[in-house]
């Protein structure tokens, strides 16, 4: 995943104060490719609902995953021990089921960018 990461990085280093729906267009669309190849679980949600990545033109047709499949599965795509950051959820509404997000390095790298 580097070149997407790079791919994601530069957009979000140039792009924050001028964004470009095209190239952003095109990102989400790598990176849902990317997701469908290697998330089993998502892969199968999505082709329940008719979409693999050659229907889809536009990142606003991606389907979505409910909070509640991060309660669910671990959709992470690398092996869970590859985590460098685990977030989980207080579990108030499944009790001792909490839901939790997976992150590589690359992928808390992407986020501070995105955040800060």
């Amino acid at each position: 995943m580097t070149n997407l990461h790079q791919k994601i990085t530069a957009y979000i280093k140039t792009s924050f104060k001028n964004p470009d729906e095209e190239v952003f267009n095109e990102l989400a669309l790598e990176v849902f490719r990317f997701q469908y190849a290697a998330i089993p679980v998502y892969q199968k949600l999505c082709s329940r609902r008719g979409v693999a990545p050659g229907s889809v033109r536009s990142w606003k047709n991606i389907p979505p995953l409910s909070t509640d499949g991060f309660k669910l599965f671990d959709l992470f795509t690398a092996p869970p021990g590859a985590a460098k950051k685990i977030f989980s959820t207080s579990g108030t509404t499944q009790g001792a089921r909490k839901g939790r997000s997976f992150f590589s390095g690359e992928g808390l790298e992407l986020m501070d960018m995105a955040i800060f």
